[in-house]
C-alpha cells in the first residue's frame, strides 16, 4: 500500500477503507470500491457474487461489481462530481490491476462520477477523468 500512495495525492483513509471492503468480498476476485468527494467518504462496497441475470450464463465469474454497488441507491445529485476510489487484492492480500471494465465506467460516466482511481499494472495508482 506504501507505493500506491506514494505515486498520487490519494487520502491513506480511502485506501483502507477500499481494502477493507474488498477484503469483505467473498468473490474469487475482492473488489472494493469507495465513492468520495473532497475528504469525505459518501459509500463504500465491494463486489458481490450473488449475482442474478442474464449475466451469469455470458460470465465465468459473474458477480455485482463493487463499482456498481457503491453508487446504487445514492441519489443522483449526490453522484454528480464525486470521485471513485476502486481496488483489488490478490489471495494473499496484496494490491492488483482494477480498472474498471467498461460497462462499469460508462456506468460511472452516465452517473455523473468526474474522475475514477485505481490500481494500475504496474502497482501506482491511476486516474481517468470521465
Amino acid at each position: 500500500m506504501q507505493r500506491l500512495l506514494k505515486n498520487g495525492p490519494m487520502n491513506k483513509s480511502l485506501v483502507k477503507v477500499a481494502v477493507k471492503k474488498a477484503e469483505e468480498s467473498k468473490h474469487a476476485f475482492r473488489v472494493g470500491a469507495v465513492l468520495f468527494s473532497g475528504s469525505n467518504i459518501i459509500a463504500a462496497a465491494c463486489n458481490d457474487s450473488a449475482y442474478v441475470g442474464f449475466m451469469r450464463k455470458l460470465m465465468a465469474f459473474p458477480s455485482r461489481h463493487a463499482e456498481v454497488e457503491v453508487v446504487r441507491n445514492i441519489p443522483r445529485e449526490t453522484l454528480k462530481g464525486s470521485e471513485v476510489l476502486v481496488v483489488r487484492i490478490t489471495k494473499k492480500g496484496l494490491l492488483a490491476y482494477s480498472k474498471p471494465c467498461k460497462p462499469c465506467t460508462k456506468l460511472l460516466t452516465s452517473c455523473g462520477i468526474r474522475r475514477v482511481h485505481y490500481v494500475a499494472k504496474d502497482g501506482s495508482l491511476a486516474k481517468m477523468t470521465l
